[in-house]
């Protein structure tokens, strides 16, 4: 799935409510879900579809132990 101007719209929006200081990524898509009724699921798909985004809630979601962290090698 291609990234429309609307999916756009609706990460930026994501990516802003996450920069709040008590607030993670994962508690603004869920917020953004309720507050604009919108499947979980849909956002989803659109996280999916966004190498950033995907990319910043799997370092999270590592972070918080919540998927197995992965092994790098040493530089």
């Amino acid at each position: 799935m291609r990234l429309t101007f609307e999916h756009e719209k609706i990460i930026t929006e994501i990516t802003d409510l996450a920069k709040h200081p008590s607030s993670t990524l994962m508690d603004a898509i869920l917020h953004y879900s309720e507050r604009n009724d919108i499947e979980i699921e849909v956002i989803a798909n659109i996280v999916k579809s966004a190498p950033g985004i995907k990319s910043l809630l799997k370092d999270e979601a590592m972070k918080i132990n919540m998927v197995e962290k992965e092994t790098t090698l040493p530089l």
